[in-house]
């Protein structure tokens, strides 16, 4: 064999041999971390409603999950983004909402990542938690609906924007909003065009789809009364006339457009799903 040929062959074996340490790199890379260790446990109520600060995070850092008060309805709708999950969940179990104290945390190993990697690497964890411990299937269905385009007037946003959360943070914001046929409140911190579609799309109980292209973050604070004297009385009303007026102030206050448009919106679809194993 020449000394051409043989090192000709060499290198081919070495260039072999770095694209199948890379190969194998990439797999890990695109095989979905797991927690370490998970503890899950049942927490009885009796029948109290559970309180649970707006501001809660369950995530921290290095891959952990503490939620001391969570249920299969809210780990589902988190760990796979659901929207409006009391509409488009579909085949939850009696026992959904049954309270349990979830505390999961990567190895040692995981590596320190920046906040949002570190939450998207939590989400992708949760996901396989419910497959391992609730023995979790679903599927996601397309079904054609009319939705809300919500878009910016003519004549511009009359909102002011503000400066972003420090760190940034992928959220809709913090949008509320209180509802009745005699009138209501919206407002916000650092709440972002997201968080209004979504906080609409709750009370119109359809999907609202944000085109405004605007991806600041805004505050607000406003309240609206119904122009009607034979109003319902209570608070707790809401009706179409509510929801038409709601709509109507946002347009005049904030400068946003609802137009209704069919799209093909998806929904979670659980095939099994069964009581979670739990610590002792």
């Amino acid at each position: 064999m020449s000394t051409v040929t043989a090192t000709t062959r060499t290198r081919a074996l070495a260039l072999t041999a770095l694209m199948t340490i890379a190969a194998g790199a990439l797999l890990a890379q695109s095989v979905a971390p797991r927690f370490d260790l998970v503890s899950i446990r049942r927490v009885e109520t009796n029948g109290q409603p559970i309180m649970i600060d707006a501001n809660f995070d369950p995530v921290r850092p290095g891959g952990e999950y503490v939620n001391p008060h969570t249920a299969l309805t809210f780990l589902i709708s988190y760990a796979y983004e659901v929207k409006d999950p009391g509409r488009r969940l579909i085949g939850l179990p009696k026992w959904a909402g049954q309270v349990y104290a979830v505390n999961a945390r990567a190895a040692d190993t995981f590596p320190v990542l920046p906040p949002r990697e570190n939450a998207e690497q939590v989400r992708l964890m949760v996901r396989h938690m419910l497959e391992d411990r609730f023995k979790l299937q679903l599927h996601i269905e397309k079904r054609q609906e009319d939705v809300l385009v919500m878009t910016v007037e003519k004549g511009g946003l009359r909102m002011k924007e503000v400066a972003p959360p420090v760190p940034p943070e992928p959220t809709n914001g913090r949008v509320n909003v209180a509802l009745s046929d005699r009138g209501g409140r919206m407002l916000a911190s650092k709440g972002t065009m997201k968080g209004v579609a979504q906080v609409v799309g709750l009370f119109m109980k359809q999907e609202v789809v944000d085109e405004t292209g605007l991806s600041g973050y805004y505050d607000f604070d406003f309240r609206w009364e119904s122009p009607a004297t034979d109003a319902p009385p209570s608070s707790t009303v809401l009706g179409v006339e509510g929801l038409n007026l709601f709509l109507s102030e946002v347009k005049d206050r904030f400068g946003l457009r609802f137009t209704k448009r069919s799209a093909a919106i998806d929904y979670w679809v659980i095939d099994r799903v069964e009581p979670p194993t739990e610590n002792p």
